[in-house]
């Protein structure tokens, strides 16, 4: 059981404003309740849902300065923010108010095209001008930026190219040219590798895929915004709608930002999105795996998605949700 009064998670949201090209965040503390660890129907029946609200204190929106917010991620209470032409990057510690800032040096310019945290290393994917593509790491214990070679899945800036954690290595998959790889950062090698139906399930992608470790689990949302997910160890594939939905389903499209997936803790998942022009939404979904599938076909397994909470959030009308991570 959750004590209310002293479990909280927080989720920083990116904000963008393209007409005056500024970048925002907002940081929203959740006070988690023991609706993350029960049967959501259960919850239904015993607190309906007005009572579901989450206690959530948001402070901001702070500017971010000269950095203009393409993607970010976060270790523990410490988020590093990046522009999509990066030439700087902007380090902010959450741990005690008020948050303090540091501009560090990128080593190249470049154009950032994906950015995700595994274990204590950051990995950036993009390209420059007179190089062509490029990949770096950055060791958050030793500070220090690296170049990383890049995979053998051809010509990458031709087509969708999608890279995800499995549990401490980086997978990549060239979805047009149905081509998968996995780096381990150990030895510093990427080898092939095939996991069957993977690459098929990886073209609904809309966002970035999150996985979590301990559930052996790439998570994302698709075009239709439903749950999918990817179990890289049984090689099987899940499915399920959001149910809940006190509105009109989310609408996602092939480029869209608009509804980032985080995960909070356990089956607690975090969707955070806009309705019209000013309602910001942090909608709390709980997911847990249905019954065996009678088929052995992957397709056919089921998630059971819930809502089982929701919070919204008056922000300034020209603003846009373009990505949130958790601290």
């Amino acid at each position: 059981m959750l004590n209310p009064e002293t479990e909280t998670t927080s989720v920083v949201v990116n904000l963008k404003d393209p007409d005056r090209s500024i970048s925002l965040f907002l940081k929203m503390t959740i006070k988690l309740r023991d609706y993350g660890y029960i049967d959501p129907c259960v919850f239904y029946v015993r607190h309906g849902l007005e009572d579901c609200s989450p206690a959530i204190d948001v402070e901001g929106p702070f500017d971010t300065g000269m950095i203009k917010v393409s993607s970010a991620v976060s270790l523990g209470s410490i988020a590093y923010f990046f522009a999509h032409n990066c030439t700087n990057y902007l380090i902010i510690d959450f741990s005690h108010p008020p948050a303090t800032r540091e501009y560090s040096r990128f080593p190249c310019e470049m154009i950032i095209t994906k950015l995700l945290l595994v274990d204590e290393t950051i990995y950036v994917f993009g390209y420059k001008k007179s190089w062509g593509l490029c990949a770096y790491t950055f060791d958050l214990n030793g500070s220090k930026w690296e170049s990383l070679s890049l995979p053998k899945l051809g010509r990458l800036y031709e087509g969708r190219f999608v890279v995800a954690s499995l549990g401490d290595k980086l997978l990549a998959l060239h979805v047009d040219n149905q081509l998968q790889s996995v780096y381990d950062p150990k030895l510093k090698t990427w080898n092939s590798v095939d996991y069957k139906g993977l690459l098929s399930h990886f073209c609904s992608i809309v966002d970035y895929p999150i996985s979590v470790k301990e559930h052996n689990t790439i998570y994302w949302l698709d075009e239709k915004a439903n749950i999918r997910a990817f179990d890289y160890q049984l090689s099987i594939h899940y499915y399920g709608p959001i149910v809940g939905f006190a509105h009109e389903p989310l609408v996602m499209g092939r480029e869209s930002h608009t509804a980032p997936l985080i995960h909070l803790m356990g089956g607690l998942f975090a969707i955070v999105w806009k309705k019209g022009d000013t309602d910001l939404h942090l909608t709390l979904v709980h997911i847990s795996r249905g019954p065996k599938a009678r088929s052995s076909i992957a397709s056919d397994h089921h998630l059971l998605v819930n809502v089982v909470s929701c919070f919204q959030h008056h922000i300034d009308p020209d603003l846009v949700v373009h990505g949130a991570f958790k601290l």
